[in-house]
């Protein structure tokens, strides 16, 4: 059987508004072999019903329900059913433009990278900004580094990436370092990207803004950071 270029894993908690523009934009991807492993935290919404119902037109589709136990035990549990090379995610409200999957798979290949590092834009309604303002600015674009050399160079700058929807990473150094979210913590993005950093010998950056961040309220993340003033946006 041959395995997908890239597994997109989406932890879904009462996004039934959005979720449908997401996975269409994530299904939409050209150029890559992909797989999308949907996993329902115990909504209380219609999201399940959403993911079924998009699961039944689409083999590549997988969904998961399971109990609600926040978003880093929806992340693991994708990782555990995930078989492509790369992993991608994504986040139920927001949108993946077209050809970012292409892009930053074709770049890791060709630097033989263990990490990507994407580039996205934030937005509260459609249709997008025509040239919107991309989230980071300061990253070594164009560059090949490891990641300890990575966090001295963005760090200072505050400008890390920590947004785990601009991570796309090879399955094979995922699971040699066993690398996995820690549950019942906020800001699980931030120890997951120190893992990333701490073994990561060859990261590159694409700088293009390819995925959309929804500024959204409900998203508990958004309101932490706000109350924080911190920059790390998950």
């Amino acid at each position: 059987m041959t395995h997908p270029d890239v597994s997109v894993i989406v932890p879904v908690y009462n996004r039934e508004a959005w979720l449908e523009t997401l996975l269409d934009s994530v299904l939409c991807q050209d150029g890559v072999r992909l797989e999308v492993i949907a996993v329902c935290d115990g909504a209380t919404d219609g999201s399940l019903a959403v993911l079924e119902s998009v699961a039944a037109r689409d083999a590549r589709v997988h969904v998961v329900a399971q109990d609600n136990r926040g978003v880093s035990a929806a992340r693991n549990k994708g990782l555990e059913l995930a078989r492509g090379e790369w992993i991608a995610f994504a986040d139920g409200d927001d949108i993946v433009k077209p050809g970012a999957l292409r892009t930053w798979i074709e770049h890791g290949r060709l630097h033989d990278l263990d990490v990507v590092i994407g580039n996205g834009f934030g937005f509260d309604t459609l249709p997008f900004p025509v040239h919107p303002a991309p989230l980071y600015a300061r990253q070594p674009w164009g560059e090949v580094c490891d990641g300890r050399a990575w966090m001295q160079r963005t760090v200072p700058n505050d400008d890390w990436v920590v947004c785990v929807w601009l991570h796309c990473v090879k399955r094979e150094f995922i699971e040699r370092h066993g690398l996995r979210f820690e549950e019942g913590v906020v800001h699980e993005d931030i120890i997951w990207t120190l893992g990333l950093a701490r073994h990561a010998e060859r990261v590159g950056f694409v700088e293009a803004p390819l995925y959309a961040y929804r500024r959204n309220p409900m998203s508990i993340h958004f309101a932490t950071s706000l109350r924080s003033g911190s920059a790390w946006i998950s």
